[in-house]
């Protein structure tokens, strides 16, 4: 995935615990991964990455955009709109409820047209 920014986006501390949500494919094993990166979460682990959130200029689209990190939707609803429209149904992709625990450092944009967020630590809670 990668976050397009707003001229206005900035990274910020979340101040609070942020409940955002996720797509992960589910394996028939149980286990569940990021369909992009294939990165692999547990449900009830937190999970830190060791890369700083960092604007980057994307030349080709004129934009600033964020490739490294936790990228989440901040409202369900997105997250069902993502898993239906953009992911083959091929996947077995399920949405599932995360948190952005307090005094993590993200940033607020978009991806497909959608509000999402980056973020450098995100906590797994539950597939809803």
């Amino acid at each position: 995935m990668c976050l397009t920014l707003n001229n206005y986006s900035k990274i910020v501390i979340a101040e609070e615990d942020i409940i955002c949500y996720k797509v992960l494919r589910v394996f028939s094993t149980g286990g569940i991964e990021a369909p992009f990166r294939k990165f692999q979460y547990e449900v009830g682990e937190t999970y830190h990455t060791d890369k700083r959130l960092k604007k980057i200029w994307d030349h080709a689209n004129g934009v600033y955009v964020i490739k490294k990190g936790f990228h989440s939707f901040p409202h369900h609803i997105d997250a069902v709109s993502f898993n239906k429209r953009i992911l083959p149904y091929t996947l077995n992709s399920k949405v599932y409820k995360c948190i952005i625990p307090k005094g993590t450092r993200m940033i607020l944009g978009h991806f497909y047209g959608m509000p999402s967020i980056v973020s450098e630590t995100i906590k797994i809670i539950e597939r809803v």
